[in-house]
């Protein structure tokens, strides 16, 4: 199974720590994201009302960044 995570699910679920087979009930092969996805984190990580909500699209940001620095062969 692909999943396609949009903006709202990054934020809610805790990414690294997320069973997602258990979340989505089948084994999970791939992750995606969208460029507005990452466009959408960094709005928010500026503008957001909520300092909660900007803290945590700042988090989800840097976690991405250095899971894309991973070298996975």
């Amino acid at each position: 199974m692909v999943l396609f995570l949009d903006t709202n699910v990054l934020l809610h679920y805790d990414f690294e720590q997320a069973d997602w087979p258990s979340i989505v009930g089948k084994p999970v092969e791939r992750v995606l994201l969208s460029w507005v996805n990452l466009h959408e984190l960094d709005q928010l990580k500026d503008n957001h009302p909520s300092s909660s909500r900007r803290d945590r699209a700042r988090r989800v940001l840097k976690l991405l960044e250095d899971v894309e620095s991973i070298d996975c062969g």
